[in-house]
C-alpha cells in the first residue's frame, strides 16, 4: 500500500467536506461564514488546544486557509493551492488539524471547532454521492479527490457505520490496488471473482497467441540469418562502404554547424567590440542630463522667487484692504449708543443714524441707514473681494436688492425702503441680512443672529482691524 503524507495529500485531493458541522457554543454567532486553517503538525494535536497551536505556529506550519464555498452547516472548502513552504518544510508529516474560525473581527479570531486527521487512517468510498450517503454524526470529515472519489478516516468511517445502527454500512475501496480513485465503491464480492476470472482466461489466451508468435518469428530469424551467410564477400563490403559514405556525410554536416556556430559567435564578439569602442551616444547622454539638472535648478530658483514675491504680494494686498477698510470705516463710523433704559439692549449707529426697527414709522430714517449699509456692503466686498450673492443696487435711501428667484425681470429689484408691499421689502431685509451673514463668514468672523445689522458689521470692522484682540 503506498504511504499516505502531505505531499500525497496535495497532489490527490481537490476539496473538504464537513458534514453536520457543530461549533463551540460560545461562538455560535460565528456561522455561517467560517474560514478553514489546515495546519501540519509533526504529533497528535490532542495535548494542544487550537488557540495554543495557532499562536505557537509559524507560517510553514499553515498549508491552506480559505473562506467556505458554501456556507451552510454542511460547508465545504476548494483546496486550489498549498502553500509551498509547508509542502516543502512537511511533505513526509502525516498528522492534519483542520481549524475552522470566524475572522469577520478585526480584534481576534474565535475558533468554531477543530478537527484532527491521521493521513495513513484514509480510505476511500469510491465515487459515492454525497447525497446517498446515510446519516452521518457530528462533525464528520469528508475529502474529495481529483478522481470525484471520496475519503474519510477509518475512525469516522467506524462511527458512521455504528451511527447507522444495523443500516446499509459502508465498506472502504481498495484503492491502490485498482488505481486511485478508480471504481465505483465497494461493489459485489461475486461480481469481482467473475470479473477476475475473466481477465485470468483472456490472460491465457493472450500468452499462447505469443508463444505461437514467437515460434514462427523465430524460424524466420533463422531463414534471414541462412540467407545472409549465403551472401557474398563483395555485397558485405559495398554494406559497409555504404555505411562508411552515410558516416561520412554526418561528420561534414556536424564540421558545417561547427564552422556556422563559430563564426556567429566571432561576428557577436566583433559587433560588441565595436559598440564598446563606441561612447558618442553615452557622452552626449551626460551631456543632456546635466543641462537637465541645470534647467531644474533654474526652475527651482524662479519657482523659489515666485513664491516670495506671491508672499510679498499677498502682504502688501492685505495691507491695503486694511488701508481702504479703515478708510472706510472713518466714512462709514459704527459706533456703540449707551442705553438710556438700565440693563437695555445695546444699540448702534452709522454716522450718527441709528437703525430704527423696520415697523417704525419713521421711514425717511430707516430708509437712509439702510442706503448707508448698502453702500459699505459694496464698498467693503469689493475690498475684500467677497462677490455677494444677492446684487446690491445703491441708489441713496432709495437702494434696492435684485432678488434671483423672481423670473419676472420687472420684479427683481426689490426695495431697501417701505414702499405700497411691505412683503418685498420684508424680502429685501432678508436677503440684505444673508450678504452681511457671507461678507462676516468668509472672513471667518462669527454672525450673530440674534443681533442687528449695524452689530455684526461693527465686529467686523474690528476683528480685521485688531486680528489678536479676538
Amino acid at each position: 500500500m503506498q504511504a499516505m503524507s502531505l505531499k500525497w495529500f496535495a497532489s490527490h485531493m481537490r476539496s473538504v467536506t464537513i458534514r453536520n458541522l457543530n461549533p463551540q457554543s460560545e461562538v455560535f454567532r460565528a456561522l455561517p461564514s467560517p474560514r478553514l486553517v489546515i495546519l501540519a503538525c509533526g504529533e497528535s494535536s490532542s495535548g494542544k488546544s487550537s488557540i495554543q497551536r495557532r499562536v505557537s505556529a509559524t507560517s510553514n506550519d499553515v498549508i491552506f486557509s480559505g473562506d467556505a464555498v458554501q456556507e451552510c452547516c454542511n460547508p465545504s472548502w476548494t483546496i486550489s493551492t498549498i502553500e509551498p513552504e509547508a509542502l516543502q518544510s512537511h511533505s513526509s508529516d502525516t498528522i492534519l488539524s483542520l481549524v475552522l474560525v470566524e475572522s469577520s473581527c478585526e480584534a481576534e479570531e474565535w475558533t468554531i471547532v477543530e478537527l484532527g486527521v491521521e493521513l495513513d487512517s484514509l480510505v476511500s468510498l469510491g465515487r459515492v454521492e454525497m447525497s446517498a450517503l446515510p446519516r452521518l454524526p457530528l462533525n464528520t470529515v469528508f475529502f474529495t479527490s481529483t478522481e470525484d472519489c471520496l475519503w474519510v478516516s477509518e475512525k469516522a468511517l467506524t462511527q458512521i457505520n455504528q451511527y447507522c445502527q444495523g443500516a446499509a454500512a459502508l465498506k472502504p475501496f481498495s484503492v491502490f490496488d485498482n488505481g486511485l480513485g478508480g471504481g465505483g465503491g465497494a461493489g459485489n464480492k461475486s461480481s469481482d471473482d467473475d470479473r477476475d476470472d475473466a481477465q485470468d482466461s483472456e490472460r491465457f489466451t493472450l500468452l499462447e497467441t505469443i508463444e505461437k508468435k514467437g515460434g514462427m518469428l523465430d524460424t524466420l530469424r533463422e531463414q534471414v540469418r541462412q540467407q545472409m551467410d549465403a551472401t557474398s564477400t563483395r555485397e558485405s563490403q559495398v554494406v559497409r562502404q555504404a555505411v562508411a559514405a552515410s558516416e561520412l556525410e554526418l561528420l561534414k554536416r556536424h564540421l558545417l554547424e561547427a564552422e556556422m556556430e563559430m563564426a556567429a559567435e566571432e561576428a557577436a564578439e566583433q559587433a560588441d567590440l565595436e559598440s564598446l569602442r563606441d561612447t558618442t551616444d553615452i557622452q552626449q547622454s551626460m551631456e543632456q542630463c546635466e543641462l537637465y539638472l541645470k534647467e531644474i535648478k533654474e526652475t527651482q530658483d524662479r519657482k523659489r522667487q515666485l513664491e516670495e514675491d506671491e508672499v510679498k504680494v499677498q502682504f502688501l494686498l492685505e495691507a491695503r484692504q486694511l488701508k481702504l477698510l479703515s478708510e472706510l470705516q472713518t466714512i462709514y463710523p459704527i459706533e456703540k449708543v449707551p442705553s438710556s433704559e438700565a440693563g437695555g439692549k445695546d444699540r448702534y449707529a452709522i454716522r450718527g443714524v441709528e437703525l430704527p426697527p423696520l415697523d417704525s414709522s419713521n421711514d425717511e430714517q430707516l430708509s437712509t441707514v439702510l442706503g448707508y449699509i448698502v453702500h459699505l456692503m459694496l464698498l467693503a466686498s469689493k475690498y475684500l473681494e467677497v462677490p455677494l450673492r444677492y446684487q446690491l443696487l445703491f441708489y441713496a435711501s432709495r437702494s434696492m436688492i435684485r432678488d434671483p428667484l423672481q423670473a419676472n425681470p420687472l420684479q427683481q429689484n426689490l426695495p431697501l425702503h417701505r414702499t405700497t408691499e411691505p412683503e418685498r421689502f420684508k424680502r429685501a431685509i432678508v436677503w440684505l441680512t444673508k450678504d452681511v451673514e457671507q461678507l462676516l463668514l468668509t472672513r471667518s468672523v462669527p454672525y450673530e443672529k440674534n443681533k442687528d445689522i449695524l452689530y455684526n458689521l461693527h465686529m467686523l470692522f474690528r476683528t480685521e482691524m485688531s486680528p489678536n484682540a479676538f
